[in-house]
C-alpha cells in the first residue's frame, strides 16, 4: 500500500475486529448471562447475532485503531529486554532497598 498510515490503520483495525469476534465467541461459548440460550431460542436470533458481531467489530476495531494513532509519537522500545533484578558485583542479584509500611 502506498500510504503507511492507511496500512497501519487497516492492520490494527483488522486485529481489533478479530479480537472483538473472539471476545463475542467466548461470551457465547461460556453462555454469560444466558446470552447464547436467549439468541438460539429466539426466532430472530440470527439478526441479534449479526448485530452483536457488528457492534463488537466496530467497538474493538475502533479502539485498536485509536490506540495505533495514539502510539504514533512514541519512540520504539529498546531491542534488549528490561532487567528485572538490580545487580551487584559480578552481575549477581542484589537486594533492593525498600522501607516497611506500617499498617494500622
Amino acid at each position: 500500500m502506498a500510504n503507511p498510515l492507511i496500512s497501519l490503520l487497516l492492520r490494527h483495525g483488522a486485529a481489533g475486529v478479530l479480537a472483538g469476534w473472539i471476545s463475542l465467541g467466548g461470551l457465547l461459548w461460556l453462555d454469560v448471562g444466558r446470552l447464547r440460550t436467549l439468541i438460539m431460542t429466539d426466532q430472530g436470533g440470527g439478526v441479534a447475532l449479526l448485530m452483536l458481531a457488528a457492534g463488537f467489530a466496530v467497538t474493538f476495531g475502533g479502539a485498536a485503531m485509536g490506540a495505533a494513532i495514539m502510539g504514533l509519537g512514541r519512540p520504539l522500545p529498546p531491542s534488549r529486554p528490561y532487567r528485572r533484578w538490580t545487580t551487584g558485583a559480578g552481575g549477581a542479584p542484589a537486594p533492593a532497598a525498600c522501607r516497611r509500611i506500617r499498617q494500622p
